[in-house]
C-alpha cells in the first residue's frame, strides 16, 4: 500500500472525536441541532478552490515532471535534433537507435546532494530569558535522539535530492497520534510536490488563505474505516504522478484531501484548522470539535509545511534547480555526442555504392562466411566503398567546452571533486582552492539550515502542545560518556503565561573529512600551546574570544568550568593542608606517637603542590570566609603551643 501522509487520519477516533456526519444524541431533536461550521457545503466550496489552485499550478506541475525525467536520464524524449527540423519526432517515436545519454547533469545533482549531506544540521537551543536555561539545555540534548527516532536523516537526504532536481523541497511537520507505539510522536516527512496546492499568487505558504495536500488510500481499507464512503466512486484524477510511476489502478484507490485553512476565532485571532475529506464526504474537521474550535488545530498557527529553496524566484514560493540551469547545455552535449557516435559507427561499418545490374549476388557479398564471391566482369566498375570523412576537431573541442561550461555553471569544478588543477601541488594551495570552490555549497546549505530552523521551531511547539506525558530519550552523558535517560514533557513549557521562547543556533553536525581534519589539527595546536592548562585559563579564554571557528563557545565554556573546578579543588585541598598542619602541631604538643603523625605527613605529601599552592582561595570557604572548623583548629593549635 502506498505510504499514507502522516497527518492522514486512520479513523474517526484518531482525534478522539466523531465525524460531522455521526448520528446525533437520541435526546436531541434533529430540528434543534445547531449546524456545524464545516459540512457538505463547505466541502464543495473547498473542492472548487482546490480545482482553481490545480489549474493555476498546472504549468508548474509540468515543469516538475520535466525535471524528474531529466534526472532519470529519460530526457531524449524532450530533445529535438536539427536534422528533422523544429517539428521532428523525438524520443520513443524516432526509429534511430543511436541515442547517447550522458550523465553530466546527473553528476552535478549528485555532487550537490553530497554537499547537502556533508553538512547535516544540528540545533543548539538558546534561552531568551534566564529562567529558560534548564529547559533550553534539555531540548538541545534530546533533539538529536528525537530526530533519529523519527528518521529525519533519511527525510533530509530525500529532500536534498528533490531540492537539487526541482530547486525546492517541502517538509511536513505533523503530530502523528499513532506514532511511538500509540503514545503519539512528532513526524517529519518529505512532501510530494505534485500534490501540494496553494494560492500561486502568494510569495510564501503562510500567506495563502488555504492549502491542500492530496494522497491516495486503498479504497477497501478506507471503506472499512468509514462505511459511508461505499458510494464514493473509486476513480478520480485528483492525485498526480510522475511519468512511468507504478500503476495504482489496482487495487482501487481513493484520493483523500488534507485541507488546511486559517480563520479568525471569536476573539479575533487567526487560528489554523484542519479538515479531511474524500470526494464530497467529510471525514474530519477540527472546527467542528469543541476542543479545537477556538484554539485551532495546531497552537503555533502555521501551516505544517516548510519550504527549502535552492535558487529563489521573485514573489514565488518555489525555486528552480540544477536541471533548469543545465538542461539546455546537457541537450546540446547529447546532440553532439550523437553526431560523433554516428560518424564513428558509419566509419567503422563499411558501406558500398552498387551499380544497378551488377554482376554478383548481394547475399553472397554480405555473408561474411563466404570466402568466395562470384562476379561477372570487373567489380571495380559497379562497386565502390562509401568514404566517411572524420569529423573536424572543432566539433570535439566544442563538445568538451560545453561539458566544461556545464560543470562550471553547476559548480562541479575539479577542486570541489577532489582533483587539483595542473601545476598546483602544495597542500595549502589545494586546501585554499577547495575552500573557495565550496562557497556555493555553503550558500545552499545555509538555506537548508534556515529551513531546518523552522522545522525545529515547529517541533518545539508540537512538544509544547502534545507532550502531555513524559517521553524518554537516551542521550550521551556530559561526564565520562555515560548513557543517561532524559524525560521531557510540556509542563515547564506551558506553565509560563506566554510560554518559554527560544533562539536556535544551527551548525553542521557532520562535516567533510577535510573539515574534521582541520578541526582536529586546531585542537591539537591548542593543546600544544597549553590552552588546556588550568594556570593559563584566563589567557587562553581571552585568546579564543578573538578567534572564529566552529565550537568556540563550547570550548570557552569547558575551559571556564575547568578553571572554576580547579579553584574550588584548590580551596578544598588548601583547607585540608591547613587542618593537617594544625593536627600535626597538636600531635607534637600532646605527644601523639610518631607513626600517626607520619601518616598525616604522608597525606600532606600526597597533595599536589601545584593544586594546593597558596592563593587567595586556599584558606577561604565557598561562602567567601574562613570556615568554622578551620577557626577552631587554629585556636586549638594556638592554645596548645602557648599554654597559659
Amino acid at each position: 500500500m502506498e505510504h499514507q501522509h502522516p497527518n492522514a487520519l486512520s479513523s474517526e477516533a484518531s482525534h478522539g472525536s466523531t465525524s460531522v456526519e455521526a448520528a446525533p444524541p437520541s435526546d436531541t431533536p434533529r430540528r434543534h441541532r445547531r449546524p456545524l461550521p464545516v459540512g457538505r457545503a463547505e466541502i464543495l466550496r473547498a473542492r472548487a478552490k482546490l480545482d482553481a489552485f490545480k489549474a493555476a499550478k498546472g504549468e508548474l506541475n509540468r515543469v516538475i515532471r520535466f525535471n524528474e525525467q531529466w534526472y532519470r536520464q529519460r530526457h531524449m524524449d524532450y530533445v529535438k535534433f536539427p536534422e528533422g527540423g523544429a517539428e521532428a519526432a523525438v524520443g520513443k517515436d524516432r526509429k534511430d537507435p543511436i541515442e547517447p545519454v550522458s550523465a553530466w547533469l546527473f553528476n552535478s545533482i549528485q555532487h550537490f546532494h553530497a554537499d547537502h549531506m556533508d553538512s547535516y544540521p544540528r540545533a543548539n537551543v538558546l534561552p531568551r530569558e534566564r529562567g529558560d536555561e534548564l529547559e533550553a539545555a534539555k531540548l538541545t540534548r534530546i533533539l538529536p535522539p528525537l530526530l533519529d527516532r523519527i528518521g529525519f536523516e533519511a527525510v533530509y537526504s530525500r529532500a536534498g535530492w528533490t531540492k537539487g532536481i526541482q530547486g525546492w523541497s517541502v517538509y511536513s511537520v505533523l503530530w502523528d497520534k499513532e506514532g511511538n507505539g500509540g503514545r503519539g510522536e512528532i513526524s517529519v516527512r518529505p512532501v510530494k510536490l505534485l500534490n501540494l496546492y496553494w494560492d500561486m499568487e502568494a510569495d510564501e505558504l503562510d500567506a495563502s488563505s488555504d492549502l491542500f495536500y492530496l494522497h491516495e488510500r486503498d479504497r477497501e481499507e478506507l471503506i472499512r474505516e468509514y462505511p459511508r464512503l461505499a458510494t464514493l466512486p473509486a476513480a478520480d484524477d485528483l492525485c498526480e504522478r510522475h511519468e512511468g510511476s507504478v500503476d495504482t489502478t489496482l487495487p482501487p484507490k481513493v484520493t483523500v484531501v488534507d485541507w488546511y485553512y486559517k480563520r479568525k476565532n471569536k476573539r479575533g485571532r487567526r487560528v489554523l484548522h484542519f479538515c479531511q475529506f474524500a470526494g464530497d464526504v467529510l471525514l474530519y474537521a477540527s472546527e467542528n470539535e469543541p476542543a479545537y474550535a477556538e484554539r485551532g488545530f495546531y497552537d503555533h498557527g502555521r501551516y505544517p509545511f516548510v519550504v527549502d529553496v535552492l535558487y529563489p524566484m521573485e514573489d514565488q514560493v518555489q525555486g528552480f534547480g540544477k536541471v533548469a540551469v543545465g538542461a539546455s547545455k546537457q541537450a546540446y552535449i547529447d546532440i553532439l555526442s550523437r553526431a560523433i557516435l554516428k560518424n564513428a559507427l558509419w566509419g567503422a561499418v563499411p558501406r558500398y555504392f552498387a551499380k544497378k545490374g551488377h554482376g554478383f549476388n548481394p547475399s553472397d557479398f554480405l555473408d561474411l562466411g563466404n570466402k568466395l564471391v562470384e562476379v561477372e566482369g570487373d567489380p571495380r566498375e559497379y562497386l565502390m566503398r562509401v568514404d566517411v570523412g572524420s569529423l573536424d576537431g572543432n566539433v570535439l573541442h566544442l563538445k568538451d567546452s560545453m561539458v566544461e561550461e556545464l560543470r562550471e555553471t553547476t559548480n562541479v569544478r575539479d577542486v570541489s571533486t577532489g582533483s587539483a588543477p595542473g601545476g598546483v601541488t602544495a597542500a595549502s594551495a589545494i586546501a585554499a582552492l577547495q575552500e573557495a570552490a565550496g562557497k556555493t555549497g555553503r550558500d545552499s546549505n545555509r538555506t537548508s539550515f534556515r529551513a531546518f530552523r523552522e522545522i525545529v521551531t515547529m517541533i518545539i511547539e508540537l512538544i509544547r502542545q502534545f507532550y502531555t506525558d513524559t517521553h524518554y530519550f537516551r542521550v550521551m552523558g556530559e561526564e565520562q560518556g555515560r548513557m543517561e535517560y532524559v524525560g521531557v514533557d510540556n509542563r515547564t513549557l506551558r506553565e509560563r503565561e506566554r510560554g518559554a521562547l527560544f533562539d536556535l543556533e544551527i551548525t553542521a553536525e557532520r562535516s567533510s573529512s577535510y573539515t574534521r581534519m582541520a578541526q582536529n589539527e586546531l585542537m591539537l595546536s591548542f593543546f600544544s600551546a597549553g590552552f588546556f592548562d588550568p594556570a593559563m585559563a584566563d589567557r587562553a579564554i581571552a585568546c579564543l574570544r578573538m578567534m572564529d571557528f566552529s565550537g568556540k563557545e563550547e570550548l570557552i565554556r569547558m575551559l571556564t568550568e575547568n578553571d572554576r573546578r580547579q579553584e574550588l579543588l584548590g580551596a578544598v585541598l588548601g583547607e585540608l593542608r591547613a587542618m593537617a598542619e594544625a593536627y600535626d602541631t597538636l600531635s607534637r604538643c600532646h605527644g601523639i606517637p610518631s607513626d600517626e603523625a607520619s601518616s598525616v605527613e604522608a597525606l600532606i605529601a600526597r597533595i599536589p603542590a601545584g593544586i594546593a599552592a597558596p592563593s587567595p582561595l586556599t584558606t577561604l570557604s565557598l561562602a567567601g570566609g574562613e570556615s568554622v572548623g578551620m577557626k577552631e583548629a587554629r585556636a586549638t593549635a594556638a592554645d596548645a603551643a602557648s599554654p597559659v
